[in-house]
C-alpha cells in the first residue's frame, strides 16, 4: 500500500502545473490525464493545482510536510487540498476520486 500511495504522491508532484508569472492568466486551461496501467492496483484520490513561482510545498532533502505525509502514507488528500485552497499563490485545485 505504501508503494501505491507513493506513486500517487509522485503523480501529484509531477502533474501540478507551475505558472511562471506573478499573476494568473485566467484564460489558461490545463488538462491532466492519469492512466492506471497496473493490474488491479488502486490509487488514492488525485489532486492537481496550478501555482505561481511563490508557492512552495516541499524542500528537497527535508522532511515532508504533514499535508504531503498524509497523502503519501494514508492516501488522505484533505489536508493538502485545504493547504492549496488557503494559499494565495495557488489556483483552486482539482481533485477526483482514486480508482
Amino acid at each position: 500500500m505504501k508503494r501505491i500511495t507513493s506513486i500517487a504522491a509522485a503523480a501529484l508532484l509531477t502533474t501540478a502545473s507551475a505558472v511562471n508569472a506573478d499573476s494568473y492568466d485566467t484564460d489558461a486551461h490545463y488538462s491532466v490525464s492519469i492512466t492506471n496501467i497496473t493490474k488491479g492496483m488502486t490509487f488514492t484520490p488525485f489532486i492537481s493545482a496550478s501555482h505561481n513561482k511563490k508557492a512552495s510545498f516541499f524542500t528537497l532533502g527535508e522532511t515532508a510536510s504533514d499535508e504531503i505525509n498524509h497523502l503519501a502514507e494514508g492516501g488522505n488528500i484533505t489536508p493538502l487540498q485545504a493547504q492549496l485552497n488557503a494559499s494565495m499563490n495557488v489556483m483552486p485545485p482539482a481533485a477526483v476520486k482514486g480508482y
